[in-house]
């Protein structure tokens, strides 16, 4: 949703305005002193209409979108903003499995992040030392947590059973998140990383939902109790997304039942 540099454009399309007045003959005879030139035509962007439109309308065209959507990159957290677990991530969908990172809130000190993949409906994460620290070195106890750096290596974890490391985040959630969404309420326009939008209330909660108010009408920002994310880049060429080896797995609670037991 980049807009291109209309300041150019403009200035030559004004020059040649101009110089075709001045130049082109009027078959019908000479053009009178008197006779003013047209302003210049603007080329500003024009809005996608969803300033206007029927608010329903304009739910039913983002929701369409997104779902149709062969890949698009989702930014922020998910979950349970009260009593947790609110987990956050960034990554690019394709289809159905996606590929990204998982890290702490913006808000957060914390220094954990794991690498994020679905494949086929599986999920894992590879944690750098500082994930499992935080995440389990209360548990564990810090001699544990390093334990585990170095039992685990640099194979992939598997999070089948614990849904919040990766399953929380599959592309399908997020769209059921935002068809989810009965009725919207039109609020006013925003910017979205720079480019024009309109924001909607969602009626009977104090969540909201941005709309980008040029090209089609995606969803860009969804403020939800289940969901607060941007997501742009819809319909780019998705990453390649490969299953990981044979042998490079380990299951995220075999990983705790042996830092236990040691």
């Amino acid at each position: 949703m980049k807009n291109r540099p209309w300041g150019t454009g403009a200035a030559a399309l004004t020059a040649g305005l101009l110089l075709a007045a001045c130049q082109a003959p009027d078959p019908a005879g000479p053009v009178s002193p008197q006779t003013s030139v047209a302003p210049p035509v603007s080329v500003a962007p024009s809005t996608n209409g969803v300033d206007t439109a029927a608010p329903d309308q304009t739910l039913k065209q983002a929701q369409t979108l997104l779902r149709e959507a062969t890949s698009f990159r989702f930014d922020g957290c998910r979950g349970r903003r009260i009593d947790g677990p609110w987990s956050c991530a960034e990554y690019r969908s394709a289809g159905a499995d996606f590929v990204g990172t998982l890290k702490p809130h913006e808000d957060s000190s914390a220094k954990g992040r794991a690498e994020l993949l679905s494949v086929g409906g599986r999920y894992y994460i590879r944690p750098n030392a500082a994930w499992w620290d935080e995440a389990f070195g209360k548990t564990v106890d810090k001699a544990g947590a390093a334990a585990i750096v170095k039992h685990v290596g640099g194979r992939w974890v598997d999070t089948a059973r614990v849904p919040s490391y990766g399953a929380v985040f599959r592309p399908a959630a997020v769209i059921a998140d935002l068809d989810g969404i009965d009725t919207i309420v039109k609020g006013g326009p925003t910017e979205f990383a720079g480019q024009p939008a309109f924001t909607f209330g969602i009626e009977k909660s104090s969540d909201s939902l941005i709309v980008a108010a040029t090209g089609e009408p995606y969803p860009v920002r969804l403020n939800m109790f289940t969901t607060e994310a941007d997501l742009s880049d819809f319909g780019a060429i998705p990453p390649r997304i490969e299953a990981p080896r044979p042998g490079s797995v380990v299951d995220l609670m075999s990983v705790l039942v042996w830092a236990a037991s040691r």
